[in-house]
């Protein structure tokens, strides 16, 4: 708990998301259904000491390249978001913490937040809402998820094209990603303009909210300086990559989210239901979070860029 919170009463405090740079790269034109057979490659894996040093090293320099400039850009990144709709997308399962973050994701990456309103609300909830009516048990989990997440893709890409949904939907994997990061350093922004300020805070000469607000454009610079920083690290080494995507269910999505937008380039008259069985059914998607996410298919995932907005 940071020191504000122990001074003002539970509520004033709004946490803040980051936003992201441009991290451009072109995708390219070999699809998951295309790599069934591609040479298995040795997992590649640093120590934890190791990775701690390339975090560590992403962190600083993170820090050091938050501008005057940058936080005038998210500033005003900020307050197109909080003015448009997705002020009111906020469900159980995406948090304002959430939902923020990837939105200032997405447009530092060029998107409007009308292209976030219709493939993060639109075409997902309709994604998820077909997913839960066909697979119900829940021993269909994984079936599940891989369906939300192509047919999400599927959808999208039919409506407002492949580079739009590509950068939001791997923008909502990365959003989770540096959420705990950006959180931290946001807290961390709170306690030192607090610090700086208390003696005017205490008299009335500064309202809180101004060094809430003040930490909130930290965080957003430093949000966008952050995830570029470790993209650069992970592009460089596959390692730096595993250990970053060490949980194998954002392989699975960034994987599945491709397959999608194959798919609605490919198939773009279907239904959700026939492509999903097609691709489910001659193994084109990752069906799980475990045995399905082999070596191979990481350094496929990894090779061709399908996890870079």
């Amino acid at each position: 708990m940071n020191k504000i919170s122990t001074f003002i009463l539970s509520g004033l405090l709004v946490l803040s998301m980051g936003t992201s740079a441009m991290a451009m790269s072109t995708e390219t034109q070999d699809s998951p259904m295309m790599v069934k057979s591609a040479h298995r490659a040795s997992q590649e894996i640093l120590s934890d000491s190791e990775y701690e040093e390339v975090l560590e090293r992403v962190h600083s320099n993170a820090v050091a390249s938050i501008t005057l400039e940058l936080k005038e850009k998210v500033e005003q990144l900020r307050a197109d978001i909080e003015s448009g709709p997705l002020s009111y997308t906020i469900t159980p399962l995406a948090s304002y913490d959430s939902v923020s973050l990837e939105a200032l994701l997405c447009t530092n990456d060029g998107l409007s937040v009308v292209d976030i309103y219709d493939i993060g609300w639109t075409h997902a909830n309709a994604a998820r809402n077909e997913a839960i009516d066909l697979y119900t048990d829940t021993t269909s989990e994984m079936k599940r998820d891989a369906f939300r997440h192509m047919t999400w893709n599927f959808r999208s890409i039919k409506d407002v094209g492949e580079h739009k949904t590509r950068v939001a939907t791997i923008n909502h994997e990365w959003a989770y990603l540096i959420l705990p990061e950006v959180q931290e350093y946001e807290d961390e922004r709170i306690d030192y303009y607090f610090d700086k300020y208390e003696s005017l805070i205490i008299i009335g000469a500064m309202d809180y909210n101004t060094i809430v607000q003040m930490a909130k454009s930290d965080g957003d610079a430093f949000a966008i300086s952050y995830r570029d920083e470790l993209i650069q690290e992970c592009k460089d080494s596959k390692a730096v990559f595993n250990n970053t995507f060490s949980h194998d269910s954002y392989i699975m999505d960034f994987w599945n989210n491709k397959v999608g937008r194959d798919y609605g380039k490919l198939e773009p008259t279907s239904t959700t239901d026939d492509v999903f069985t097609t691709a489910w059914n001659d193994g084109d998607l990752i069906k799980n979070e475990g045995s399905a996410v082999t070596s191979t298919k990481r350094s496929t995932l990894w090779s061709s860029n399908w996890w870079l907005p």
